[in-house]
């Protein structure tokens, strides 16, 4: 049997979590089986659990990446000191966020108050988004010390 190369695994799972997205988010978490994405993405079930666990792994990796858009928005904002952007950025990426994540969004908070991994997760994705935000105003307020500095 051919190995695998590691870019092809990489292209693999990316497809995978972009149709799981797809799916989850027309038919919801719980009505979403593996048979439902690997026969969209067009391979056997065995196939698609040999890049992930489960069902829930995908999703997981899903609701990570839904809040590290965030992060990425503010922290390129944040480098091109494009603060009116970045808050423009984040009420993009919530717009976004409930057009492509509704379902996905909505399974997130129903699945949350009974599965600790999910709990864990959210949890561990505010904690990143929060410090976002706190680099974010601290930088601002550097920004304003050297102003007024300045002055």
């Amino acid at each position: 049997m051919p190995k695998v190369v590691p870019e092809y695994k990489e292209v693999a799972r990316t497809r995978i979590i972009q149709v799981a997205t797809k799916i989850f988010s027309e038919k919801g978490y719980q009505d979403t089986s593996m048979d439902d994405i690997a026969k969209e993405i067009g391979v056997t079930k065995a196939t698609l659990y040999s890049y992930f666990d489960s069902k829930k792994d995908i999703f997981n990796i899903i609701a990570i990446s839904a809040n590290q858009k965030l992060r990425d928005t503010l922290q390129t904002s944040l480098n091109n000191h494009d603060y009116i952007g970045t808050l423009g950025g984040i009420v993009n990426w919530k717009i976004d966020l409930l057009k492509e994540f509704i379902h996905i969004s909505i399974d997130i908070v129903k699945l949350s108050p009974h599965d600790e991994e999910i709990i864990k997760i959210l949890r561990d994705e505010r904690e990143k988004d929060l410090k976002s935000l706190q680099d974010f105003f601290q930088s601002q307020r550097q920004l304003e010390a050297v102003w007024m500095l300045m002055c």
